[in-house]
């Protein structure tokens, strides 16, 4: 494909617009989610007090261990990125700790992830470049795209690192997206996470006794799995932050109204934050 005026063009004419602030919808119909704006404005919020800091630096710990800390150009995928908060701050770290660019390519099926991740890299380009001695390869190298996980709109081997974090997998495209030897960091939730919430929503049903083991057993078959890290904290929570919490959370879905708004009225809560950090090389086969 091709850049043409505000355009990605492929070599059958086919045409899709590159919206106002930079992003790309290469969805071929409209589809439905309960993913909303209001859901990843308040995801980007918990991010950005922090909330997923220790999650964020294993992954990147993880990655630095899989390809090298000093590796330069490398290309990685998250797919399912949201708002696009993770693989900005994975990329921002692996700029601090290496010299050349990496390019980081966010896709989701939710628009009002994708929007929201592009408008927040305009206004970060903008304010690095406000800051006194600004360097160009400061700026971070990404793409954001409407794009449907199953069916992805990219060549072949065409990245080293696949990110895929609390997202849906389809380890079909992934192998096909990645070359030989090369890398997946899976995120998935321990039974600890958020369990908080599990109990208040749901009380002692099966609903609040969360188990990983089916997406672990699913992530060996289709990946060598060379590496398992566990991350586990707590944070406590102001009424703001619960709310947002909550907001961001499918947990909550089918939840009534009242008993969510007792668990916003409390002045703050202890959160757990419960991780494994799946790192998977794809098969030689």
């Amino acid at each position: 494909m091709r850049v043409q005026s505000r355009s990605l063009v492929c070599g059958k004419r086919h045409s899709f617009d590159i919206a106002k602030h930079g992003y790309v919808n290469l969805l071929s119909r409209t589809h439905a989610t309960k993913y909303d704006k209001q859901l990843f404005t308040a995801r980007s919020a918990i991010s950005a007090d922090g909330f997923f800091a220790p999650m964020i630096e294993a992954v990147y710990a993880a990655i630095a261990r899989a390809v090298g800390p000093t590796v330069n150009g490398l290309k990685m995928l998250d797919a399912g990125c949201g708002e696009g908060s993770l693989l900005s701050d994975i990329q921002r770290r692996l700029m601090e700790h290496s010299h050349g660019k990496h390019l980081g390519v966010g896709i989701d099926i939710a628009k009002e992830g994708i929007s929201l991740a592009s408008r927040r890299g305009v206004r970060d380009s903008a304010a690095s470049r406000a800051l006194k001695g600004y360097r160009d390869h400061e700026a971070l190298d990404t793409i954001w795209c409407v794009a449907d996980l199953a069916n992805c709109p990219f060549a072949n081997q065409s990245f080293d690192v696949i990110l895929n974090v609390l997202s849906p997998a389809n380890y079909t495209e992934f192998q096909r997206l990645l070359e030989k030897d090369d890398f997946l960091v899976k995120v998935v939730p321990n039974h600890a996470y958020l369990q908080q919430l599990r109990g208040l929503f749901y009380n002692q049903v099966d609903k609040n006794v969360y188990s990983n083991e089916q997406t672990l057993a699913l992530f060996r078959r289709q990946f060598e799995l060379l590496d398992v890290q566990y991350i586990q904290y707590e944070y406590v929570l102001n009424r703001r932050q619960l709310r947002q919490l909550i907001e961001m959370a499918p947990l909550a879905w089918g939840v009534s109204k009242e008993r969510i708004q007792e668990v916003i009225d409390c002045d703050q809560m202890k959160i757990t934050f419960d991780y494994s950090i799946l790192i998977g090389k794809k098969n030689s086969q």
